[in-house]
């Protein structure tokens, strides 16, 4: 309920929106996933997140 509150109050701005949903996507692995998955998963959530930061940093740049 908590979670779902936050994730339609993120929706009034874009860039929370993306924020919100990649973090219940993380949530939803987190509780789902086997524990090996979850590895996986979170290695590649961490990679994801690294391309992100890296391309908001050229954007500023430009």
């Amino acid at each position: 309920m908590i979670e779902r509150v936050n994730y339609e109050m993120a929706h009034k701005n874009s860039a929370d929106k993306r924020q919100v949903s990649s973090w219940l996507v993380r949530m939803d692995k987190k509780f789902f996933l086997a524990p090996a998955e979850q590895r996986a998963a979170g290695k590649a959530v961490q990679q994801q997140q690294q391309s992100q930061q890296q391309q908001q940093n050229q954007k500023k740049k430009n």
